[in-house]
């Protein structure tokens, strides 16, 4: 039996009676972020700062579009300790075998704990996007190409071409996912007293070492990743995932010497 199928075997059976409570955890996750979105959109449309036909912004409205986005970005901020909190969650579930409804809400139990989550979140995120905005082809293809995704004709040339660019991006976010926010969030969610620094500089090389085998834990969920398109078994599939993915950072962070965790 292959490494990662141990490790999905045993995170399955961890995840035995602690359902309930990383499904909550995510739900109320995804709900807040679905009424910022909610929030930020109706404002851009109430106050005519973008066209209902074209969805730019216009150009008297330009300086008040930055302004309302500026504000969606700082309030996904400072709910983001929720996202490490689902970690947290995983990360109880996978090390102990039990999960409790305050693990979401770890993160907040403190104010320095929680200004430090907000500036480890702010520069591992800020360093993914920055390099996904590089290695983003479907950008690239939508601004320099004159191939379109025809929605009438899904085999032009065109249109195969922008799934497959829109593919190779898709690969590319999760790669850049492993390397850069992989590990410092499962670390951190796994023991948040090591130094600041630690979590932000101590890990882009250990993602690069251990890529390959995250990619195989990834690969290993294929199959379920393509049930969500369906969405409800989602429901399932996302702790399940979770669970996994920090079980396998947890072995891991345990085989190298400079990694401390609990």
């Amino acid at each position: 039996m292959s490494t990662e199928k141990s490790i999905r075997l045993q995170s399955k059976k961890a995840l035995s009676g602690n359902w309930v409570e990383i499904i909550a955890a995510m739900c109320a996750l995804f709900a807040l972020i679905l009424g910022i979105m909610y929030i930020t959109n109706s404002a851009l449309i109430y106050f005519k700062i973008v066209s209902l036909d074209t969805g730019m912004p216009n150009k008297s409205s330009i300086g008040l579009f930055y302004i309302v986005n500026l504000l969606y970005i700082i309030c996904v901020l400072l709910i983001s300790p929720l996202l490490n909190g689902v970690v947290k969650t995983a990360a109880n579930v996978a090390v102990n075998g039990t999960a409790d409804m305050g693990d979401f809400l770890y993160f907040f139990k403190s104010f320095k704990k929680y200004i430090k989550t907000i500036g480890l979140n702010f520069i591992i995120f800020a360093e993914f996007l920055f390099f996904f905005s590089i290695f983003d082809i479907s950008a690239y293809l939508t601004a320099f190409s004159k191939f379109k995704f025809d929605g009438d004709n899904i085999f032009s040339a065109g249109s195969l071409i922008f799934i497959l660019c829109a593919a190779a991006t898709a690969v590319i976010a999760v790669l850049l996912y492993l390397i850069f926010l992989h590990f410092p969030l499962s670390a951190y969610a796994l023991n948040d007293k090591m130094p600041f620094s630690h979590y932000v500089f101590g890990y882009i090389g250990f993602g690069f070492k251990n890529l390959g085998k995250s990619l195989k834990m990834v690969v290993g969920f294929i199959g379920w990743i393509l049930l969500c398109f369906f969405v409800l078994p989602a429901i399932y599939v996302l702790p399940y995932m979770s669970v996994s993915m920090v079980n396998s950072a947890r072995w891991l962070l345990q085989l190298d010497k400079r990694s401390v965790i609990c």
